[in-house]
């Protein structure tokens, strides 16, 4: 083993004639400069430290001292060639080369760092230093499994090494482990307690559950900071804590804290206003996030959670006008700026143009669940009648073939015929499981059937949301086990779920906010089932039910839903009279002297055929009033947009009244001065309707064949008012005049109607539990025998009506690929084995050439399938470890794009530079490339349909490098000019290689939108790529 040499610092013995006098003014001056350095005056120390190295160019001291102060000023590129002169002369020193590597590894040049930290391990295999910046290296390029390992060999060696274990905790966090990440922090923590692992585990353990962890990340933070007072980062996770656990006091005095630091840090400035916003401070929140986006105008955050913030107080038209300016700064990472724009737009009823953001958005993130729950939810709030549209019926079923196809290979497999003792496990999954509607609907529900079947059914709760209000804690304490799910991915919280034993796992959000939706297609439990939160289809294969009631859907209504439709025999929706109750109160119209018609739903509910509607209905009754109660009635311009709507009509504007939204308290007396609320459609109304219903306010409503248009229509026949629905729109209006006319009848259905709905099934909470508890057995028994629909068959009929061989050309589509796997491992595990044996047998055109068990060069195997293929042949060359995701139709696709180019990939750069190392890699140290010279879009992960979307620009676009993960194009093409692959490059530079090769001859390239998921992120590092790098700049000199 090498030991590291002293670096002598000026002359060796014996010194030169005169040279002690000259030795000593030197060490004076050095010590001059290390005193600078210990005081952190890094800029007096360079001044002498470079005065010094004049005087002894080669002084190896000087060279590392002024290493030192150039990283205490923050310049580390300053001490880059010193570091190289410092190696160059002591080749042997293994310090040296881990400090250069390590410098090169802060620097982002990868492959110099690589060899530096390699050349120091070689000299000092024991460098633990030099081992742990390597495994950092490898997880920075996405290496995970080779860091991993080399973390792991530090502790094989040293058990007891602080950093290894630091390091694989930041691997672990990474990787989403949470258990092990907190794991090795608590480690690394008993061998060195120092702060910052103080905060890292505090950090781990917030992120993974801050109530159940709470004591212990308050003692690691709280210790920490009192050691390190001015520290942000603490102040800000110490705030965010106090914040999570209802303690805002403490976190408004720590974030104080924090603003009164020398230097304020964007980061906690933007948590503070994140913080104040939440706290419904919403005017302090607007005002520092306007400050921070003016400071930082290409951040997307400050405008994001600043529109948010607007929302929030109801100005929907200055949240938008937020957002949007936002995006015109040409903010860096726009995606969820284009959500919140689309969720915006939406509400202010801009339909049309909410649509076009969101299908904007998935052409970048085209499996990004959150843009699919969003158009959902938009194109089902407003479907009266869903066997009108045939096109969003198709798309649905896209999506149910990409959801199932995400959790195809880690689909968990349930055992029918297993002992099964105990009651049965019941899992609720939300982010609504609080003060929130559904919360209100579940609360009452739930203590009905603890009180009446917890022998028989027990519940457990998977929360999304951190949220611990009243309605939470009471609704926990309803749950014989709390679960928060939130930091968990989808195939994690399916398997926490398969872990808890649960039986019957029901979604209660659909795709509204905080949806879990995906983790459903991991099948979980045996039994899944979507209820409450949402009013249409899941359009999740693997969902076995949705539960509805005898009025919910029409019968032949059934084929638009993935589920099987479960009728409950009376009511899919009950309620409890919640904390504040209300009073009916008589007519208002009796002392007014005039009708006042109200509605207090959202203003997304408010589409203009609904206005129109109340607008023919005030003209036809003359006199009367209009009462609008909603969040975004405090934006004036909002009023005068419906004022001007309804003066179409003839409406004057002192008969509307609009009030902006109010405590709840307030909100419930406001039905006393209501006496016929008008429901919307076809986005019907819920908790509305039943606080109408309760406060003795009859509610009209026009229902359609869509389960959201005939929801108010179930609640109104549950309660009796069958001459309160219409439907048609003639109907609707006629009804509306006539109950006008007929104050009497009205006054009297007033005095009566609270007592009938709360005496209606609507209300009746113990039938409700009753009716729930025969349907879950029922489905469980039906579970038992075998009986339950066949998520898997319904799969792949979609899948067969969905897919499209391409009509273009009836030419082979030959698939070559190499595999180091055998052939019956290749086709039973390798992700481009799994995906031709599901797409083969709907493509006769899919022709797999596989060269098993390969040892062989890539372009020998390319181009021997080239010489093969017929004269008419598509042509894919691609990895094996990629699913092909493109489930409607890969040979269209391919089609398609070949009548654009002749040549095509998913991924390239529109330019080439000299010297360009990779397709999106600029230079050797592997910096990307500028975004506006990149196209297309591809997948990472390990299971197929990935959300995790490398997105890199517009595609289509002609291209002069593409990504060799898959290259397609023609026989006939590449004969034509002579284009073929160089054997010299193996496996690596023969997709630049082959490019430039094809752009030479003439040939086209372009980008087309096929969809992949690609499993690893390319292997930049090998010993082998260096090598055939120097071969590809040597052919390629320019």
């Amino acid at each position: 083993m090498n030991k590291q040499k002293k670096l002598e610092p000026f002359f060796p013995a014996p010194p030169p004639p005169g040279a002690n006098s000259v030795k000593a003014k030197l060490e004076a001056q050095l010590a001059q400069a290390r005193s600078a350095l210990q005081q952190n005056r890094p800029e007096q120390a360079i001044r002498l430290g470079r005065a010094l190295l004049k005087q002894a160019p080669d002084a190896l001291v000087v060279m590392d001292l002024l290493c030192q102060a150039y990283t205490q000023a923050q310049r580390p590129e300053d001490a880059l060639p010193l570091l190289r002169t410092m190696s160059r002369l002591e080749p042997d020193n293994a310090q040296v080369w881990f400090n250069l590597g390590t410098l090169q590894l802060q620097l982002r040049h990868p492959f110099d760092a690589k060899a530096s930290l390699l050349r120091a391990l070689q000299l000092n295999p024991a460098h633990h230093q030099a081992r742990n910046s390597l495994g950092v290296l490898f997880m920075n390029m996405g290496q995970d499994e080779l860091a991993e390992r080399t973390f792991g060999e530090i502790l094989e060696q040293q058990p007891t090494d602080y950093y290894a274990h630091r390091n694989l905790a930041a691997l672990m966090v990474k990787l989403k482990r949470a258990d092990e990440a907190i794991n090795y922090y608590e480690r690394a923590l008993s061998i060195a307690n120092t702060g910052r692992t103080r905060y890292e585990l505090a950090d781990a353990l917030f992120k993974q559950d801050p109530s159940r962890h709470g004591q212990r990340i308050e003692e690691l933070l709280t210790a920490s900071l009192q050691a390190e007072p001015q520290s942000e980062v603490l102040i800000d996770l110490l705030a965010r804590f106090h914040a999570a656990n209802q303690a805002p006091e403490k976190a408004e005095a720590l974030f104080q804290r924090g603003m009164q630091l020398p230097v304020v840090p964007g980061a906690l400035q933007l948590r503070y206003a994140d913080f104040l916003a939440s706290e419904k401070r919403h005017l302090e929140a607007d005002a520092l996030y306007r400050q921070i986006a003016r400071r930082e105008p290409k951040n997307p955050i400050p405008y994001n959670n600043g529109a948010n913030n607007l929302e929030k107080q109801g100005d929907l038209l200055a949240a938008l006008q937020f957002a949007q300016l936002g995006l015109k700064k040409d903010v860096t990472h726009p995606g969820p700026l284009r959500l919140t724009e689309g969720n915006l737009l939406r509400r202010t009823g801009d339909l049309s143009a909410a649509e076009a953001c969101y299908r904007q958005g998935m052409l970048s993130a085209p499996a990004e669940q959150t843009l699919y729950s969003n158009l959902w939810y938009l194109l089902d709030g407003q479907c009266a009648n869903p066997s009108a549209d045939e096109a969003a019926q198709n798309e649905r079923l896209d999506y149910g073939v990409m959801m199932s196809w995400r959790g195809l290979f880690d689909r968990i497999k349930h055992d029918r015929t297993a002992p099964h003792a105990g009651p049965l496990r019941i899992g609720l999954v939300s982010a609504d499981l609080r003060d929130h509607v559904v919360g209100h609907f579940l609360r009452g529900i739930l203590r009905a059937l603890h009180q009446r079947h917890g022998h028989r059914l027990q519940v457990h709760a998977f929360a999304s949301d951190e949220a611990k209000d009243a309605i939470a804690r009471e609704i926990q304490a309803l749950c014989a086990s709390w679960h928060n799910i939130k930091a968990l991915d989808d195939l994690q919280a399916a398997r926490l779920i398969t872990e808890q034993r649960i039986d019957i796992l029901i979604d209660l959000s659909g795709h509204t906010a905080g949806t879990r939706l995906p983790l459903f297609a991991f099948r979980p439990a045996p039994v899944q089932v979507s209820w409450l939160g949402y009013f249409a289809t899941t359009g999740l294969f693997e969902m076995d039910y949705l539960l509805t009631d005898p009025w919910s859907l029409p019968e032949d209504h059934a084929q638009y839903f993935t589920e099987t439709l479960w009728p409950l025999p009376r009511t899919r929706l009950c309620y409890i009279e919640p904390d504040l109750p209300v009073q009916s109160t008589p007519l208002p119209a009796l002392t007014n002297g005039h009708i006042t018609f109200g509605c207090f739903n959202q203003s997304v509910k408010l589409t203009p055929e609904t206005l129109d509607a109340w607008g023919q209905i005030l003209r036809q009754a003359p006199g009367s009033r209009l009462f609008l109660k909603n969040a975004a009635l405090i934006s004036s311009a909002y009023r005068q947009q419906l004022s001007a709507h309804f003066a179409r009509y003839g409406i004057e504007a002192s008969r509307l009244i609009f009030e902006a939204q109010s405590t709840h308290e307030e909100y419930l007396r406001c039905f006393s001065r209501v006496d016929i609320a008008l429901d919307p459609f076809p986005y019907t109304g819920g908790g509305t309707t039943v606080d109408n219903l309760r406060s003795g306010v009859p509610v009209l409503t026009r229902y359609g064949t869509s389960l959201i248009s005939r929801q108010s229509y179930g609640m109104l026949m549950s309660v009796g008012l069958s001459d309160w629905v219409a439907p048609d729109l003639p109907q609707y209006i006629d009804h509306a005049v006539q109950w006008a006319n007929n104050l009497p009848a009205l006054a009297q259905l007033r005095a009566e109607l609270r007592s009938r709905t709360l005496q209606s099934p609507l209300f009746d909470a113990e039938g409700m539990a009753d009716d729930l508890a025969a349907a879950f057995e029922a489905m469980w028994a039906r579970w038992r025998s075998g009986e339950q629909p066949d998520a898997e068959q319904k799969f792949r009929s979609a899948l067969r009506l969905r897919y499209q061989i391409g009509s273009h050309s009836q030419a082979p589509v030959w698939i070559i690929a190499a595999t180091q796997k055998t052939e019956a491992e290749f086709w039973e595990h390798s992700a481009l084995g799994q995906s031709l044996r599901l797409l083969m047998p709907l493509d006769p055109r899919l022709q797999p050439c596989i060269t098993y068990a390969n040892r062989r060069g890539l372009p020998e195997i390319y181009n021997a399938a080239i010489d093969a293929a017929s004269a008419d042949a598509v042509l894919v060359f691609m990895h094996d470890d990629v699913y092909l995701d493109h489930l409607t139709g890969l040979t269209a696709a391919l089609d398609q794009g070949l009548q654009h180019f002749q040549v095509v990939g998913v991924a390239g750069n529109r330019r080439r530079l000299t010297h360009q190392p990779a397709w999106g890699f600029i230079n050797r140290h592997l910096h990307q490339d500028e975004a506006r010279y990149l196209s297309g879009g591809i997948g990472h992960g390990k299971t197929p349909g990935q959300a995790v979307w490398g997105h890199f620009g517009p595609t289509p676009a002609a291209c002069e490098l593409l990504d060799g993960v898959f290259l397609a194009t023609t026989k006939a093409a590449l004969q034509s000019k002579g284009v073929r692959f160089d054997p010299r490059f193996q496996f690596h530079f023969y997709d630049l290689d082959f490019c430039r090769s094809a752009r030479q001859a003439g040939l086209s390239l372009g980008t087309w939108p096929i969809r992949l998921t690609h499993q690893s992120g390319g292997n930049y590092f090998s010993d082998d790529w260096l090598a055939q790098s120097a071969h590809y700049f040597e052919k390629w000199k320019h």
